[in-house]
């Protein structure tokens, strides 16, 4: 399933390159991830991969619950971070138009609009 998600947040930013090591590697090119997040994601595509092969006894529970966290920053860097920094630029420029300066076009690009809440997603961790 985390396999499965990696690949429709790459779709989801319209990456439509044959394979999902190629749809991953082109949300790095295209400055959607850094370079560890990109490792990451190929970490849960090779979790993935073990799985959909039939190799359910290879992933203990421990390791699962890795990738459910390597998953989980997957989706932390595409949409829950820039959700937030778009929030708090309209905030500023919400402030800055109140006090009678003219505001700066926000992005036309909302992150907060693309309907993924991670907030759920458990890694295993305990608070």
């Amino acid at each position: 399933m985390a396999r499965a998600v990696a690949e429709a947040t790459a779709k989801e930013k319209g990456i439509s390159a044959n394979g999902i090591s190629n749809k991953i590697d082109k949300l790095y090119e295209q400055n959607l991830i850094r370079e560890h997040v990109k490792e990451a994601a190929h970490e849960v595509r090779f979790g993935g991969n073990s799985v959909a092969h039939g190799d359910l006894d290879d992933l203990t529970k421990e390791e699962t619950d890795e990738i459910l966290g390597l998953m989980r920053e997957i989706l932390e860097e595409v949409f829950q971070s820039p959700a937030r920094v778009q929030r708090r630029r309209q905030k500023r420029l919400a402030r800055k138009a109140g006090k009678g300066g003219a505001p700066t076009p926000a992005s036309t690009t909302d992150p907060s609009q693309s309907g993924v809440d991670i907030s759920s997603v458990s890694t295993g961790a305990t608070p």
